[in-house]
C-alpha cells in the first residue's frame, strides 16, 4: 500500500478544525443573503459563468487528463454548482470496493487522518516492499494500524523545518495518475476550507502512441525527473515498486514545471546547484519562460495559509525572481538595507546603466517591494465574515507581533473565496503585469506585444510565502548559496498575452489557479493577520 511521507506527531489533526460542519449553517445562511464590499471581479476573463466552470467540475471514473487539468477541492458551504471536487474523486476509477487496476501508489502530507484516509482506498490493498528498520529517518517500516502499507520517514537536517508536500503517486494496470494538491490527507482539508489539485494522467509508453499520437518535438517540462528527485530525497529506495514503474509510464511528455524545495544540511552553492531547489529552482523555471520584463516589476500576489517573518531582502529577491530578472547577474542581492534598496530600484526599474537617489539607512529601511501583495486573512475578517467563525480558524497563522514591528501594513490584502466566506488552505502566486486583473486589453493590444508572449505566471503548490518554504539566495557574485528549510512541491503555469484574452471556458491553468476574488481587498488601517496563537 502507500508509502507515506509524514510527520507523526501530527497524526491526529486538532479537533477544532475538523469539526463537524453544521454549527456553521446558520451563519452560513445569513451571511449569504448580505452584500459584500469586495465584490466580483471586473476583469473579462474572470467573469466566469460558475455552472460551467470546469475547476468545481466533479471527475468521472473514465476521465483521463493526458495533458493535466485544475481543480477546486470539496468544500461543503459553497453553492450546489460551485462544491468542487471531494478526495475520493481523486482515486477513480478506484473506489473502497473496488480497485480497477490500482495497485501501488505513493501519498504525501504534512498531516494525516488515518481513519478518514484508510477506508477511501480499496481493501485488502498490498504491495511488496524493500527492507524495512522502525524508527530510521528514510527507510519504510509497516503501520500496526494500516495493513499492508507503509510509512516513510524523511529525513530532516538538524535546524530545519517540515515535510510540507502534499502529492499522490497513483499507479493504475494502465496509467499512472499525478496529484498535486494544497491540501492535506485530513477531512477537514476536504469539507470547508478552500484547496486546489492539479492533476495529470500518463498512459503506458506501449499505448501512448494510440492514445496521443506520436511525440512532436521535445517537452518543456522534467516531470519524470523531478518526481524521482523528490523520492530520491525522500529516501525512497531505488528498487521500490513505484520508481521501478516510471520507465513503463510515458512521463516524458508532460510540459509541466514543477518546482521543489529539498533541506540540505549544508547549503546549495553555485548556480547549478541552486537551481536544483526552492527559489532558485522557480527563477530557473522562470528564465525558461522568457518572461516579458518591465518597468516596476510584476504584481506578485502571495497566497496562503501562514505568513512569514518578513525581511526586505527575501521579499526583494522573491520580487526581482518573480518579474523575470536572470538570477546570475542581478543576484546575490546585497545586504546592507541601503545598497538593497539601490541595487533593488535600479534592478527592478530597468535602469541597470543610470543612477538612481540614494537613500538613507532609515529610511531604506522602511522600503517595501511596492508591487508585492500578501493575501492574508484579517482579524476582522475572521471574526464578522468567516462563515464558520473563529473556533474553525486554527490552522492559520499570521505572526501578529511580528506584522505590528514592522512597516509592511501597506502590503496586506484579504483573500476572499470567490465561492463562499472562508479560509483558504490553498497556496498560490500570481504574477503579472498592473492592471492585467481589471483592464486585461491595455496588455493584450499594447503595442509590439505579440500574442505568444509570456506575460506572466501562477504557481500552485504547498508552498506557503515564507522564506522556510522557498529558501533564499545570500551569498556573493562569485560564491552565491542558497539555503531551504522544508520539503515542498509546487507547480508552475506560464500565462501569455493571448490568454488573457480568452474566453473563461479556455483559461489556461495559469489563469485557473486563482481562488481568490478580484479587485483586491487592502486592509483597513486597524487590520492585523489573524493569527491563532495571538487568540488567548
Amino acid at each position: 500500500m502507500p508509502a507515506r511521507v509524514y510527520r507523526k506527531e501530527n497524526d491526529k489533526f486538532p479537533s477544532t478544525a475538523c469539526r463537524t460542519l453544521n454549527s456553521g449553517r446558520d451563519r452560513e445562511q445569513q451571511q449569504q443573503g448580505g452584500s459584500s464590499r469586495s465584490g466580483s471581479s471586473t476583469a473579462r476573463f474572470a467573469t466566469v459563468n460558475p455552472v460551467n466552470d470546469p475547476v468545481y467540475a466533479r471527475i468521472q471514473p473514465q476521465d483521463r487528463f493526458w495533458d493535466g487539468t485544475i481543480r477546486h477541492g470539496f468544500n461543503a458551504l459553497a453553492p450546489k454548482h460551485m462544491k468542487g471536487v471531494p478526495f475520493s474523486d481523486l482515486l477513480l476509477p478506484a473506489t473502497p470496493t473496488n480497485s480497477n487496476g490500482l495497485h501501488q501508489a505513493v501519498l504525501s502530507s504534512y498531516s494525516c487522518e488515518m481513519s478518514w484516509l484508510y477506508p477511501q482506498f480499496p481493501s485488502p490493498f498490498t504491495v511488496g516492499s524493500g527492507d524495512s528498520a522502525p524508527e530510521q529517518p528514510g527507510i519504510q517500516r509497516p503501520s500496526e494500524l494500516t495493513p499492508g502499507w507503509r510509512l516513510l520517514i524523511p529525513e530532516l537536517p538538524p535546524r530545519h523545518g517540515v515535510q510540507h508536500m502534499k502529492f499522490m503517486l497513483l499507479a493504475f494496470k494502465h496509467h499512472l495518475r499525478f496529484v498535486l494538491s494544497t491540501g492535506n490527507l485530513q477531512s477537514c482539508d476536504w469539507q470547508a476550507v478552500e484547496n486546489i489539485v492539479y492533476i495529470q494522467d500518463f498512459p503506458l509508453k506501449s499505448t501512448a502512441s494510440s492514445l496521443l499520437g506520436s511525440a512532436n518535438g521535445s517537452p518543456a517540462g522534467d516531470l519524470r525527473l523531478q518526481l524521482d528527485f523528490v523520492l530520491q530525497s525522500f529516501g525512497v529506495p531505488v528498487a521500490h515498486p513505484m520508481r521501478v514503474a516510471f520507465p513503463k509510464y510515458d512521463l516524458d511528455r508532460s510540459n509541466a514545471r514543477l518546482v521543489a524545495s529539498i533541506p540540505t544540511s549544508v547549503p546549495r552553492k553555485g548556480w547549478d546547484a541552486i537551481r536544483q531547489s526552492g527559489l532558485g529552482r522557480l527563477g530557473h523555471i522562470l528564465e525558461s519562460f522568457h518572461l516579458h520584463k518591465i518597468p516596476g516589476g510584476h504584481v506578485l500576489e502571495m497566497q496562503g495559509s501562514s505568513t512569514g517573518w518578513y525581511t526586505r531582502h527575501w521579499l526583494k529577491t522573491m520580487h526581482l525572481i518573480a518579474s523575470g530578472h536572470h538570477m546570475p547577474s542581478t543576484l546575490p542581492a546585497p545586504v546592507a538595507a541601503v545598497k538593497l534598496a539601490s541595487h533593488y530600484e535600479r534592478t527592478i526599474d530597468l535602469l541597470t546603466n543610470a543612477p538612481v537617489a540614494q537613500s538613507t539607512a532609515a529610511a531604506a529601511k522602511m522600503i517595501w517591494p511596492r508591487r508585492v501583495k500578501i493575501l492574508f486573512p484579517s482579524e476582522r475578517f475572521v471574526k464578522q465574515r468567516f462563515i464558520l467563525g473563529v473556533g474553525f480558524a486554527g490552522i492559520f497563522y499570521g505572526h501578529k507581533d511580528h506584522f505590528l514591528k514592522n512597516t509592511y501594513k501597506s502590503m496586506f490584502n484579504e483573500q476572499i473565496s470567490k465561492r463562499v466566506p472562508t479560509l483558504m488552505h490553498a497556496k498560490s502566486l500570481l504574477a503579472l503585469p498592473p492592471d492585467a486583473m481589471t483592464d486585461p486589453s491595455s496588455i493584450i493590444n499594447a503595442e509590439g506585444g505579440r500574442p505568444d508572449d509570456v506575460i506572466g505566471w501562477s504557481y500552485v503548490g504547498s508552498h506557503n510565502m515564507t522564506e522556510a518554504a522557498w529558501g533564499n539566495i545570500k551569498g556573493t557574485e562569485d560564491n552565491p548559496e542558497s539555503t531551504v528549510k522544508n520539503y515542498e512541491l509546487g507547480i508552475v503555469f506560464p500565462i501569455t498575452r493571448a490568454d488573457l484574452g480568452k474566453p473563461p471556458a479556455q483559461r489556461c491553468f495559469g489563469l485557473q489557479v486563482p481562488i481568490y476574488k478580484h479587485p483586491l481587498e487592502p486592509y483597513k488601517s486597524s487590520d492585523v493577520p489573524w493569527d491563532q496563537f495571538a487568540q488567548g
